[in-house]
């Protein structure tokens, strides 16, 4: 069986089974159910079905159903197949004219309130023959004419109103997609900028290896030395060379991304500070680490520098997060304005830095990070780094205080540099 007609198949049973919710007018046989309803809500949400398959289906099924529960309760097979035959005919009736209408106007569906106009006419002519198969010329009364035709505006009201509910819960969460994919970019946009400033460091000591390696050469070379291992020195200057330019193209082209991307609009910095927020919860969750962030922005200002702010902002964090060798790591983040400076600090529940080492935390290679069973060391960014950038970048500064009891770090930025 194909999947689009098992799948028709399958909804067509919760279609039959949705039809023995109903409601008896005029007499006792005649019932207006909701299984209508429920496959038009089938054929508009879900993709790939065959709405003549799922009218066919659900009229007979519901046909046999209500036969045998007839026959169960009265045992009498011949009077449950005469009583329920009409309502077989509802079902092909309104089915024939739905099919060839959405046939028709394909092309033309949209979710106005004037295309499903005709399915109360569709509902009020399948009822019709019917009622007309049950009572006769009675059907054409007044009465029973404006009851006809209250059911199948209701109906299709019902089905109008709850088709517009899951489109609108379908936008809420498109909408919401897109909104945590924005974020994941900004984040990923930061990191490949902590990425760039990497490689901008690297090819600087590349250049000083190939410099050295060369006048290795030349020293070898011109005074008599080795001559096999002045080669040799030429060959690894050379290769340096090779990597070294493979080195700048890469970057080249991180560096035209980064650029497009800081044309776009800035951001402001509580929605900054919350992007980052949930980042450290989401990586506190990795680790199985309970974290609780307290922060206190005043000055909701805006920049356009928001990926170098996401970098410092995000390592100054992460940074945080992982110093606490505590089950429970509380941090807390606040701003304040002191002249022309936006003044940031960073404080953590964790063991602290030592006075030994705290006068080399922004020098270029530190790390404490470093599993000793591995011989590991967790690169990050780098608070020399993230001191560079506060330095250069936001003409600022950084300083850290710390004792057994946690760490502080005050970052200042200046309020020019932001904009």
């Amino acid at each position: 069986m194909k999947p689009n007609i098992k799948k028709s198949v399958i909804l067509s049973l919760i279609c039959m089974f949705c039809g023995l919710i109903s409601v008896s007018f005029f007499e006792s046989d005649f019932h207006t159910s909701i299984a209508n309803i429920v496959i038009l809500l089938i054929i508009f949400t879900v993709d790939n079905v065959y709405p003549s398959v799922l009218f066919v289906l659900t009229g007979v099924g519901l046909y046999l159903l209500r036969i045998l529960v007839s026959t169960l309760s009265s045992s009498d097979l011949l009077t449950g197949i005469q009583t329920f035959a009409p309502e077989l005919l509802f079902y092909l009736v309104y089915g024939v004219f739905t099919v060839l209408y959405l046939h028709l106007f394909e092309k033309h569906r949209n979710s106005s309130l004037w295309y499903f106009l005709p399915f109360i006419l569709f509902d009020y002519l399948a009822n019709n023959v019917e009622l007309l198969v049950r009572m006769g010329t009675k059907l054409f009364l007044y009465e029973n004419q404006l009851t006809i035709l209250s059911v199948a505006f209701i109906r299709t009201l019902i089905f109008v109103v709850i088709l517009k509910f899951f489109e609108q819960y379908r936008l809420l969460l498109i909408q919401k997609e897109h909104e945590d994919r924005y974020k994941q970019i900004l984040i990923f946009i930061a990191r490949l900028n902590e990425d760039v400033v990497w490689l901008e460091k690297n090819t600087d000591m590349i250049e000083k290896t190939m410099s050295t390696s060369y006048k290795l050469y030349d020293r070898l070379n011109t005074r008599g030395g080795d001559k096999e291992l002045a080669k040799m020195a030429l060959a690894v200057s050379h290769d340096v060379h090779e990597i070294k330019k493979e080195y700048l193209l890469i970057l080249r082209g991180l560096s035209v991304v980064l650029e497009t991307e800081e044309h776009d609009d800035g951001m402001y910095i509580k929605d900054l500070i919350n992007l980052i927020k949930e980042s450290i919860l989401s990586l506190a969750k990795e680790r199985k680490q309970k974290v609780s962030l307290e922060i206190t922005i005043k000055d909701n200002f805006y920049t356009k520098k928001q990926y170098l702010l996401l970098s410092v902002f995000r390592n100054m964090l992460v940074n945080a997060l992982e110093s606490s060798d505590k089950r429970d790591c509380h941090i807390v983040l606040t701003e304040h304005q002191e002249e022309d400076m936006y003044v940031f600090t960073i404080s953590d529940n964790g063991s602290g830095i030592s006075q030994e080492n705290i006068v080399d935390i922004f020098q270029p290679g530190y790390s404490t990070k470093i599993n000793y069973e591995t011989g590991e060391v967790n690169r990050g960014m780098g608070l020399s780094l993230v001191k560079n950038m506060i330095d250069i970048d936001f003409k600022g500064h950084i300083k850290v205080e710390s004792s057994h009891k946690g760490t502080t770090f005050t970052i200042a930025l200046n309020k020019e540099a932001l904009q």
